[in-house]
């Protein structure tokens, strides 16, 4: 890429770095020291016309996510995250990461660099739909929730 004098770099955060207290410290610390690397790595290659970027998704009802959520099946982790999302009518998907990432990766974003492209239907402006949303949905596991981490 240096060579080139072209490139993108585009990494994967999570959301979970614009809003705080829903998932374990180490996970947190993870994520943002990969924005934190992005964003470093960004202003060293800008130099040679080197794009880096980072994409952090909310919640996704893939296998991993829903396993860590204690929800076996994915019709109701998707009716959670459609209910607490604050977009209505929205429900983020693996596609939808995917095609962030071309956009990020693509000419169509030559002039975008060393951005956090957050994907969450805008609950990181309200951080509380989806608690909310939780614990209307499943109220039989609302103590146990305010326990524990989601």
């Amino acid at each position: 890429m240096i060579r080139a004098k072209k490139g993108s770099i585009i990494f994967t955060a999570s959301v979970a770095i614009v809003f705080y207290g829903l998932v374990p410290h180490t996970y947190a610390a993870s994520k943002c020291t990969v924005l934190g690397l992005s964003k470093n790595i960004g202003v060293e290659l800008g130099k040679y016309g080197i794009k880096v970027n980072c994409v952090s998704p909310h919640y996704v009802g893939t296998p991993l996510v829903l396993n860590a959520l204690g929800i076996v099946d994915r019709k109701i982790g998707d009716k959670w995250f459609d209910e607490g999302g604050n977009l209505k009518g929205a429900l983020l998907d693996e596609q939808d990461v995917a095609k962030s990432v071309l956009y990020l990766a693509s000419d169509d974003s030559k002039y975008v660099s060393g951005i956090n492209l957050v994907l969450d239907s805008g609950y990181s402006t309200t951080n509380v739909a989806l608690t909310e949303a939780y614990n209307k949905l499943f109220p039989s596991t609302t103590q146990q929730t305010t326990s524990k981490s989601v």
